[in-house]
């Protein structure tokens, strides 16, 4: 893209503001309440989720964003676009608690879409935590 005034500039970035309100528009209108993202969340695209009501969470681990993609039956995109409704994933339930001093995302789920589980383990040294790690592994 060549810009050559101020105002062609001006232009540009109203257009893309344009494009990104109309995707953003175009998630919430399929009943979307939360946006999953891998990487980071602009400042406009933030302004846009809330305006139109909606939560978004960062998940930067693709190991992370595949777990809740399998969790709730979601795919992943690529791109930033409208997805279709067979992409989209549900949950019965998002919260953001404290466990042991450290904020946390819960999704819960029904387990008839998605058979993830989460296991806490809370220990006092690094060798009561490996060993239950160990017991863990081997069951």
């Amino acid at each position: 893209v060549l810009i050559k005034s101020a105002q062609e500039l001006k232009d540009y970035h109203k257009s893309e503001e344009k494009e990104l309100e109309q995707i953003i528009k175009g998630i919430a209108d399929l009943g979307t309440k939360v946006i999953v993202s891998g990487s980071s969340i602009g400042e406009m695209a933030m302004h846009f989720i809330e305006r139109y009501k909606m939560m978004a969470i960062k998940i930067p681990s693709k190991f992370e964003l595949r777990r809740v993609c399998r969790a709730t039956g979601a795919q992943a995109i690529p791109k930033f676009i409208v997805p279709g409704k067979e992409q989209l994933g549900m949950a019965q339930k998002l919260e953001a608690i404290e466990i042991g001093g450290s904020k946390v995302t819960v999704i819960k789920q029904d387990r008839r879409v998605g058979k993830v589980a989460t296991i806490i383990l809370r220990g006092a040294t690094d060798h009561l935590m490996d060993d239950m790690e160990r017991a863990i592994d081997d069951g």
